[in-house]
């Protein structure tokens, strides 16, 4: 909101002309602590002179920074908590790693321990993010496995090729 230097009128941001005194100079009132200021950003607290209000969802606060100050909830990520980027993407690069590490044998246990460390890491409020956590433990596990049946064979074939005479 904009203040009128001249006559204390109190109007919209978009305003160019104060409309009680034809005045062009204007000070800013912060939505959010009441005090006046010039420039972009209000002294006090930090707010931007177009800042909108935001409510939170889960707590009803109001508030005009990015995050609710009292539930760390961020608008449009219902399941973040003090965080800005939350642990959503993890589990689905936790399931990709696991596929990974049945698909790419020899090194796929690479793949398929990063797996399991990254769904050991995954929110667990968020009950979408837990599934595909389970998930990808599973196919980690499937693909260490795999990879160790198939290190056992090569060395039996290695061993049966050294005892038969065909390796030496």
């Amino acid at each position: 909101m904009k203040i009128c230097t001249f006559c204390g009128c109190k109007l919209d941001n978009n305003t160019k002309v104060c409309s009680s005194c034809g005045g062009n100079s204007f000070k800013y009132v912060c939505l959010n602590c009441n005090e006046e200021f010039d420039g972009l950003y209000c002294p006090s607290c930090g707010t931007r002179f177009d800042a909108v209000e935001k409510v939170c969802p889960n707590c009803s606060t109001r508030y005009f920074s990015d995050a609710c100050p009292k539930c760390g909830n961020i608008i449009g990520n219902p399941y973040s908590y003090r965080t800005r980027y939350g642990r959503q993407s993890m589990a689905t690069a936790a399931l990709m790693l696991s596929i990974f590490g049945i698909v790419f044998f020899g090194m796929g246990w690479i793949f398929s321990i990063i797996s399991l460390v990254m769904a050991s890491r995954v929110n667990k409020s968020v009950p979408s993010d837990v599934k595909l956590a389970k998930t990808a433990k599973i196919i980690s596990i499937v693909g260490l496995a795999l990879n160790v049946l198939v290190v056992v064979f090569y060395v039996a074939v290695y061993i049966y090729g050294l005892l038969s005479g065909h390796i030496k």
